[in-house]
């Protein structure tokens, strides 16, 4: 099964919705929210930063890393 991150989903479906996201501050390991509702695309990757908090290796982070940066670069 193939999902699409949410950077893509943002892009993908921008002329059918519009984009509001919540800003997060990211210390060590520990993600908190201010739960504000923010309107635009999201510039970070914390579902990335999200997967090395619980434990994934470090090929699952450095991978869903290099394929966002890739698109973000590409669009594909």
């Amino acid at each position: 099964m193939f999902f699409k991150k949410n950077i893509e989903l943002t892009c993908i479906l921008e002329d059918y919705f519009k984009n509001y996201y919540f800003q997060e501050n990211i210390t060590e390991d520990v993600i908190l929210f201010d739960y504000k509702i923010y309107y635009g695309k999201s510039t970070t990757q914390n579902a990335i930063k999200l997967l090395s908090i619980l434990g994934y290796g470090d090929n699952i982070v450095e991978g869903a890393g290099k394929k966002t940066a890739s698109f973000l670069k590409n669009g594909i």
